[in-house]
């Protein structure tokens, strides 16, 4: 993954309440506690996300009992989302900083940060075919807090906004004739015990794509979970997939809304929780951040947070790709 290591501004500057050691400040739409007086309003910095393990070398130690890995953390009270340092570190790197130094920079190969996967559950795992077949597009949302300007380019446009269930990713394809079964970096073998396999047999997968789209290479993506994935939060009694994304392989576009509800409907196969859906987008960052705040799984733990999509697809020119973005949850607990 890319832009996980950016160069960013520091925004809104202020002391953090009962510290006199700490400061607030804002990166993109993050906030972040760090240490008083270390950046002024409009520096720029060395911004890396959450969910993200940094290399273990001598500047970052301090992290080791995190095992290297950036989380979101509460300070004083305050959310914590994401971490910052001075652009003198990247001297350490061979980064030539007496050049021109430009927002927005990736530096996540320069400094060797790598994006943070959840081990798949026993059951998940599998025995391997290969790598996640090329003609198909890995599940991944950008977090809209790091693509503040992406949230404008939905205004006015029809949306639906759905829970992000805590699970694991699956993909279920139809191509050329072959029926296949990925987690969510890995083409898997047929196995009894596999449970994506078991999602396959038990939603009739194979045969519903052949009879819904006859001839035509297509996949389908969603969220398996249940008993033994990610603690069960939703508190489910068996497995379930719960579908999010209809690809189309040959365009290389996801179908619309339309026709994801259409689908779920025709052959029963449960579709994410839909909180909201209309003809005309209008949600700013902030209140799609206290949306997320409000969610809960019917458990009554804190949902994982939310995934916003256009009714109708469309290419992001800040996201760089077809627009859709989640918004994590900052009462969601792993």
């Amino acid at each position: 993954m890319t832009n996980i290591a950016t160069i960013q501004k520091v925004k809104n500057v202020r002391h953090c309440p009962d510290s006199d050691n700490l400061d607030i400040l804002q990166v993109l739409g993050w906030q972040i506690v760090c240490k008083r007086n270390e950046f002024a309003e409009g520096d720029l910095c060395v911004y890396i996300v959450i969910d993200s393990v940094l290399p273990e070398r001598a500047e970052f130690e301090f992290l080791r009992n995190k095992h290297f890995r950036i989380k979101p953390i509460r300070l004083r009270k305050q959310e914590s989302a994401g971490i910052v340092f001075p652009l003198s570190i990247l001297s350490n790197f061979g980064y030539d900083i007496t050049g021109v130094i430009t927002e927005g920079t990736d530096l996540t190969e320069v400094i060797g940060v790598k994006h943070y996967s959840k081990p798949l559950p026993a059951q998940l795992a599998g025995q391997a075919i290969g790598n996640f077949p090329g003609f198909l597009k890995i599940t991944d949302e950008d977090n809209l807090r790091s693509y503040p300007d992406a949230v404008p380019e939905m205004y006015g446009r029809p949306f639906y906004i759905t829970r992000k269930d805590d699970g694991c990713s699956g993909t279920f394809f139809n191509n050329a004739g072959e029926f296949g079964v990925c987690s969510r970096r890995i083409h898997l073998k047929d196995t009894e015990g596999n449970g994506f396999w078991q999602m396959a047999r038990k939603y009739d997968i194979d045969n519903v794509l052949r009879k819904a789209f006859i001839d035509r290479p297509i996949a389908i993506q969603g969220e398996c979970v249940g008993p033994g994935i990610q603690n069960n939060k939703l508190g489910l009694k068996e497995m379930e997939f719960h579908l999010f994304n209809i690809y189309d392989i040959v365009s290389r576009a996801y179908l619309d809304y339309d026709k994801l509800v259409e689908f779920t409907k025709t052959y029963n196969i449960p579709m994410v929780t839909v909180i909201s859906e209309g003809n005309v987008y209008g949600h700013t960052l902030e209140d799609l951040i206290k949306l997320t705040n409000e969610q809960k799984y019917p458990t009554g733990g804190a949902a994982e947070g939310i995934v916003v999509r256009p009714k109708e697809s469309f290419y992001s020119n800040a996201l760089k790709k077809y627009w859709s973005g989640k918004v994590i949850n900052e009462n969601y607990k792993e």
